[in-house]
């Protein structure tokens, strides 16, 4: 079995998981969990207050709620967010100074969130959707040992883009709408 620091891997049950399609008027209010939420932004942008601190995740950006965390979320009504969230009941703490924002250079968090979001559509919480939630976990885990920032900047926006859409044609038009930018920036 593969382990985990933050993550105890033979404790994880996965609640449950789903999409939220873009509203410009999409708001929660100051919520808690009692288990661990996971939040892929797919596109779009939006604000997070958690305790003492704003995050403001954009695209192909991963937030995490540890159980108990308060936080409240609003979409950016001039690009509404589409997400993608998990719930899963896992023992673990976040590390010492834990972002909350994480980035997915790679894509793979995103990759490994549709999958199990569309594992459970279409046959509920089965053993490959729980082995994704392993492996996704570790993949978390891997990005707070990077400690690599969340960039905001187009140019990181656009190659996260290219690494998740490579293996469909992408032309500037569309690389300088996902980057909040104009084609000849």
């Amino acid at each position: 079995m593969v382990r985990c620091a933050v993550f105890d891997l033979d404790s994880v049950s996965l609640v449950g998981g789903g999409r939220v399609d873009a509203d410009s008027h999409w708001a929660m209010p100051a919520h808690t969990h009692t288990s661990w939420e996971f939040v892929y932004f797919v596109r779009g942008s939006g604000r997070i207050d958690v305790p003492a601190q704003t995050l403001s995740p954009q695209a192909y950006h991963l937030v995490v709620y540890p159980p108990g965390l308060p936080h409240a979320e609003v979409s950016n009504p001039a690009d509404p967010e589409k997400t993608i969230y998990l719930i899963v009941d896992v023992v673990g703490s976040p590390p010492p100074n834990a972002h909350l924002l994480l980035p997915d250079p790679t894509g793979e968090l995103g990759w490994l969130a549709e999958r199990i979001v569309a594992e459970c559509e279409t046959g509920g919480i089965t053993d490959l959707a729980k082995a994704y939630t392993r492996a996704f976990l570790c993949l978390v885990e891997r990005v707070w040992a990077s400690g690599v920032p969340v960039e905001h900047d187009a140019v990181d926006v656009a190659v996260q883009y290219i690494h998740a859409n490579y293996h469909r044609p992408i032309d500037l038009d569309t690389l300088a709408k996902v980057a909040c930018s104009s084609p000849t920036h």
